[in-house]
């Protein structure tokens, strides 16, 4: 069971009941509601944290050696085509990388985010440029040590290619 933000009022009579069951009815009551709130804070802060744009700075230091994430999306036009979406995310942030220390250091897991420039490279909506591959060879023409991300919160993209973090 993983109970989170999103599903936590499916959960809500099991835990009351497990709860009810090891301590008298009040103190399980206060328990639930505090749980309630909690997850209604969570909720809460994870929409606010998907609103809009947000713009990163990955390093590449003397602690890493890779920008460190992998892409998820439209591998090349003719699958964003079949899949009806055009669009780069991250699906996984490497250990030990920039993105990874970035995510450490900031506490934004930007796991999941659609990526809409990466440095002077604009990733636009339904344009055969908008994928993996065209991404990968951005990349490699432009080897740089720092990746200016801008990205945002798109969650018909990540359904589309059944992405479920």
């Amino acid at each position: 069971m993983n109970v989170h933000c999103y599903n936590y009022e499916e959960y809500l009579i099991g835990i009351q009941n497990v709860l009810t069951s090891g301590l008298n009815y009040d103190v399980a009551s206060h328990i639930t509601k505090y749980l309630a709130q909690d997850y209604q804070n969570q909720l809460q802060e994870d929409l606010e944290l998907k609103k809009g744009y947000h713009m990163i700075k990955l390093d590449i230091t003397h602690n890493v050696d890779c920008i460190g994430m992998k892409y998820g999306g439209s591998r090349n036009y003719k699958r964003g085509k079949a899949k009806g979406a055009h669009g780069v995310f991250v699906s996984e942030i490497i250990p030990n990388s920039a993105a990874d220390m970035y995510r450490r250091l900031n506490g934004f897991d930007f796991t999941g985010f659609e990526i809409v420039r990466y440095n002077s490279y604009k990733l636009c909506q339904q344009n055969e440029k908008n994928n993996i591959d065209e991404l990968k060879k951005y990349v490699k023409m432009d080897p740089k040590c720092t990746a200016y991300l801008k990205l945002k919160w798109n969650p018909d993209l990540l359904e589309k290619f059944e992405y479920f973090d």
